[in-house]
């Protein structure tokens, strides 16, 4: 997905909580991607109902994101469409768990097999 523009890269293994110190420094950061590579300040505002990016698409990267601040300001009230975005990355979120542990369920006494519950997602 769309991170914006990179406003500082710091290569390497930097603590998650550098990383999002070296973000609240700036007014302008939004976001950050943080992984095993280094800490990506970024200039996007990011929410929760944003499309993810695809699975294996930046292995390890997590995005981090600021609520409010001068780069975010407070978003408006939340509507329909916005719980519709929230419901549809929780499901996003679901799947791709249920795809990575799908060894584990199918083996438990969980009531449905991974092939129920994937032919079944809404």
């Amino acid at each position: 997905r769309e991170e914006g523009s990179g406003l500082e890269d710091v290569l390497g293994a930097v603590p998650l909580a550098e990383c999002l110190r070296l973000c609240e420094a700036r007014a302008d950061c939004a976001s950050v991607a943080h992984g095993p590579y280094g800490c990506h300040l970024k200039d996007r505002c990011v929410s929760l109902s944003d499309a993810l990016a695809p699975l294996g698409a930046a292995p390890g990267y997590r995005t981090y994101f600021r609520t409010e601040s001068d780069a975010c300001p407070a978003p408006a009230a939340s509507s329909r469409a916005s719980r519709l975005g929230e419901v549809q990355v929780f499901m996003d979120t679901a799947m791709q768990l249920l795809e990575r542990a799908a060894h584990c369920l199918d083996a438990s006494d969980w009531p449905f097999t991974v092939a129920e519950v994937m032919s079944n997602r809404v």
